[in-house]
This record gives C-alpha cells, structure tokens and sequence, in this order.
C-alpha cells in the first residue's frame, strides 16, 4: 500500500470586510513557496464578493459542517489559516471541525497594539486553539508567551504587509497629492476617543476646495461610514459626504499597498496605516484623540510625526506640505519597530513548519 504525499495546501478563511486583502497578502507569499491555496466562504452574507474583490478567485462554499470536514479531509491542510481571531465571526459549528487541523493566524492589523486589551489581542482561546501565530514584532511574540502560548507554537516573521510595502516592485496605477484615513473609534473602553474624524474633516474639505488643483484620496476605517450612515443628518455627517463629493476627492477602491505607495501625504489617526505609512518616511501629520491611556508604541510614534493637536494646526500642516521632506528618523523608527527580514513571513514560517515536521495538528494546550 502507498501512503499519501504530504499535502502542500493551505485554506484561507475569509470574512466579509475589506481586511480580507491582508489575506490575500497571505495567499502571495504563500503561493510564492509553492502552496497551494484555497478561498474558505462558511455561508456568511458578502464574502464571495470581498474575495473575488481583493483575491480574484472564486471562493470555496462550505456551508455546512459536512461540507467542511469533507473539504479538509480532501486537501489535508498544512495550514487553515484565520482571518480574525473573534470566535464570534465564525459559526459555532466551525471550531469543532477546525481545531483538528493548523489553525494558524497573524495580526491582520499593524501589530502596534490600540490599547490595554490584554485579552483581545493575546489571551482569546482562539490562540490557545492554534498550532502557528505569527508574531509581527517581539512585543507580539512577547504578549502570547505572557498569556500561556508555547514558545515553539509562535513564530517570529515580521507583518505581511509590512514585507509587501517594503519590498513591494509595483508602481501604483494613480497617485494623490494627499491620503487621509479617518479611524472610527469614538469610545475606547471608556478612556476617550482614538478618532478625530469629526474636526479633520472640516479642515480637509476647506483645504480641498481652495486647492482643486490637488488630488485628496479618503481611506476611511471600514466601520466609520457605517456609523456616519446611522445619523445621516449630523452635521459632521454632511460635511464629510460633502468632501467625497467634490471633484478632486476620491474615496480609496485600491488596496493598502496601493494607497501607502501612491500617496505623497498622510494625515490620518488610522492606527497600522500609520504603521505602515510611516514606513515610507514620507510626510505623515498625526492627530490625537481625546484618549487618555495612549499606548506606549503609539506615543513613540507620534514622537516622530508631525503631531497635529488642533484643526488649525492641521490646516497649518496642510498649507505647509508643498515644503516638506521624507522623514528619515520616522522610517528608521518602524524598522526597529516592525522589523521585516530578508524572506518574506511564510516563507520564514514555512522553514519553520517543515523543520518542527507536519506530524501535528491540533494545537497543543
């Protein structure tokens, strides 16, 4: 009798928001060492759509807990691969089935931490649930050893989107004088507001009408438009429809590569795409909301932007861009920071799988 060859595939599965393209990420590289993968859609409204959108393939449909086990029992994935680590945003049904294989995750966000939860970011039993997670930075790899993951379970990779801004070749079809990305989050935990969204936009809108000649991108947070949406006749509401509906404004239908890349400017409280602008050492005018526990990483990086405090100093930032230069300290900083190495995270993760051998797959704790 032959035994079976090892399986070289992986399973993505997806949810329906636009950080589905920090999966697709995932799929390159992945693809890049030679795996084969697969787009996972467990029946929830929307997600066939934001994977063709930002993958181009057509999703697997495993609706059902039969249609899975035969998926899996079928492909025999080396990896399965999160695309949240919120139990919440899978069916009940999907754990039972999927903790018998390689459950694997890695930050979709930045990695920097948004604040002092603990339990979110390092001690959910989804990560107590998975065989691999990928750490962005030390801090990362740090915080799961500290909530009871073996160290043998959690490898340190670097951000995929770290890796792609960084060693990215590709030259972005349009460009923009300036991004802005507004965040949503007006009550973190009770500590205050990470967003400012309500007085940047005024300011952004007076600076875009008296300078048609610029061309704006809006890259908002993918909840802060839901929000605007339930209170249509705010004022704050109709004052940022009316920036989207001028000429030289445009609202972002690219990805986070092609927003970092094709953008001379950032002005934006946006948490990872901060992260990852800054990167660039490109100008990057950094507004603060009324949060009061800011974290540490976040206060370091702001030391290296353009703080921006008030709407007029936004204003006076804005007017002053035509002068301003990259940043070589800022980009210095988010390489100590988010460290990115010769290989890209599956690749260093992939040597790190085949080393430890593939004999294992249930997460061990």
């Amino acid at each position: 009798m032959f035994s079976r060859p090892p399986s070289n595939h992986v399973c993505l599965t997806a949810q329906a928001n636009s950080t589905v393209e920090h999966l697709a990420v995932l799929a390159r590289q992945c693809e890049a060492e030679g795996l084969a993968t697969c787009w996972i859609d467990l029946g929830e409204p929307g997600v066939a759509e934001a994977v063709r959108r930002y993958s181009g393939r057509e999703p697997v449909g495993v609706g059902d807990p039969r249609a899975l086990q035969k998926h899996f029992r079928t492909h025999r994935p080396v990896a399965v691969w999160l695309h949240t680590p919120y139990p919440e945003h899978y069916p009940e049904w999907f754990w039972p089935i999927a903790q018998r294989w390689p459950l694997s995750y890695v930050p979709y966000a930045s990695g920097f931490p948004t604040g002092g939860w603990e339990e979110g970011q390092f001690g959910l039993k989804t990560f107590k649930r998975c065989t691999w997670l990928l750490a962005t930075h030390e801090g990362i790899r740090a915080g799961y050893l500290r909530n009871g993951i073996q160290a043998d379970r959690v490898v340190l990779t670097g951000g995929p989107m770290a890796y792609e801004v960084r060693h990215s070749s590709a030259t972005p079809a349009e460009r923009s004088d300036l991004l802005w990305a507004p965040h949503w989050i007006e009550d973190y935990f009770g500590q205050g507001s990470f967003s400012t969204w309500r007085w940047t936009a005024p300011v952004i809108l007076d600076h875009a009408k008296r300078h048609p000649e610029l061309r704006i991108t809006v890259r908002p947070h993918p909840f802060l438009e839901t929000a605007i949406d339930a209170t249509p006749d705010n004022p704050d509401a109709i004052r940022y429809r009316e920036l989207l509906a001028l000429p030289n404004v445009h609202r972002s239908s690219g990805t986070v590569i092609d927003d970092v890349l094709g953008s001379d400017a950032l002005i934006s409280e946006g948490m990872s795409l901060n992260a990852y602008f800054a990167t660039t050492g490109r100008p990057l005018g950094m507004t603060r909301g009324s949060i009061a526990d800011f974290p540490e990483e976040w206060e370091q990086l702001l030391g290296v932007c353009d703080a921006l405090a008030t709407p007029e100093e936004a204003a006076a930032w804005l007017e002053a861009l035509p002068q301003a230069r990259p940043s070589p300290e800022r980009r210095d900083f988010m390489l100590t920071k988010l460290p990115t190495f010769d290989r890209s995270p599956i690749a260093i993760w992939n040597e790190h799988r085949l080393a430890a051998g593939t004999g294992a797959r249930r997460a061990r704790g």
